[in-house]
């Protein structure tokens, strides 16, 4: 059972607002510090984490100093799903009570259970961003995926998808999509432009200053079968139920990267090569599975209930997902007729 700790610091000129239980199932709360200093501790689940950080957000003026904090909690004595039932004994049994046998708890909604908003607002940013280790990271993967699809070894291929931060961007992409923040949308975008385009002109330069023979590897990147189109809606759903779960995602990384480098490091290197129709299909093959990552991904996101804090942020969120769904179902139908078109002739 994932628990989290939300301290609440209401600042100088602030105060501790009262928790709403009816929204909030509080296991556990303890004030701390004195005076001007004072501050609580809340212990809750981590499907109520987002509730009661939205009930702080309406009451706490983030100008007089007031500040929350979220953090993982490993475990915790008593748990509270497990009910401490009294012993025999002291059970007192009447005859309305049907044998005094007292009712079990009810199970945990761990089902949907997710990290809070915020949270993993925040592990997306850090995540978007250019930096020196994206850019060597991207380019790194160019050359060992290249390397590996040259040499016709999958063992090095599957290297260059655990160094590949692809992951990240494409996401990001997804997720602000489903929040509506157009601004966070670009950003993403923007930096999944440019860890591809880096990849492409890498695998461009290799193509052009070396022999590239049609290897096992590099000839099935040059088609698509439905099965690579499957592993991409997999892939999409499983790095967003990661990411939203709060677990590791190096794993998962590896199977958005598996779907988007190798075809694209293939095209490059065929163009490079002027082997421009071999190129093309390569270059289809990773269109067909970036749409098929963003489309899965924000349906993902949105069934998980990820969802605006307030009213015009939703209304812009409806446009934002409904636009993005719209164009990536027709990305994807207008990328199968070309290719269906493409295997008639």
């Amino acid at each position: 059972m994932a628990l989290r700790f939300v301290d609440i610091h209401p600042g100088a000129t602030g105060s501790i607002p009262e928790i709403d239980a009816e929204r909030v199932d509080v296991i556990g709360s303890w004030k701390l510090g004195v005076a001007e200093r004072a501050w609580m501790r809340v212990l809750v689940r981590l499907q109520d984490t987002e509730a009661l950080v939205e009930l702080l957000q309406d009451h706490l003026d983030t100008e007089g100093g007031a500040r929350i904090v979220l953090s993982s909690v490993e475990a915790t004595w008593p748990d509270p799903d497990r009910a401490v039932l009294p012993e025999p004994s002291e059970l007192e049994v009447t005859e309305e009570d049907d044998l005094g046998a007292p009712e079990p708890p009810k199970p945990p909604s761990w089902w949907f259970e997710r990290i809070p908003r915020e949270e993993l607002q925040q592990r997306m940013d850090a995540d978007c961003r250019i930096t020196l280790v994206y850019l060597v990271l991207s380019a790194v993967a160019a050359v060992i995926a290249a390397g590996g699809l040259l040499r016709d070894n999958v063992a090095v291929v599957i290297g260059a998808m655990v160094v590949a931060p692809l992951m990240g961007p494409n996401l990001a992409f997804a997720l602000n999509a489903v929040l509506g923040d157009l601004r966070d949308m670009m950003r993403a975008a923007f930096v999944a432009a440019v860890g591809g385009a880096l990849v492409f002109v890498v695998a461009l330069a290799i193509g052009w200053g070396m022999e590239v023979e049609l290897t096992e590897e590099i000839m099935s990147r040059t088609t698509v079968h439905p099965i690579d189109v499957g592993v991409a809606f997999a892939a999409g759903i499983a790095g967003a139920f990661s990411v939203t779960r709060g677990v590791s995602t190096g794993l998962v990384g590896v199977m958005v990267a598996a779907a988007l480098v190798p075809p694209l490091v293939v095209s490059g290197l065929l163009f490079g090569a002027g082997m421009q129709e071999e190129a093309l299909a390569a270059a289809s093959l990773m269109a067909v599975n970036v749409v098929a990552i963003h489309l899965t991904a924000l349906t993902t996101f949105w069934l998980m209930g990820l969802r605006p804090r307030d009213w015009l942020e939703s209304r812009r969120a409806v446009w934002t997902t409904s636009v993005s769904v719209t164009v990536w179902l027709l990305l994807l139908a207008g990328l199968v007729a070309l290719l269906l078109r493409r295997a008639v002739l």
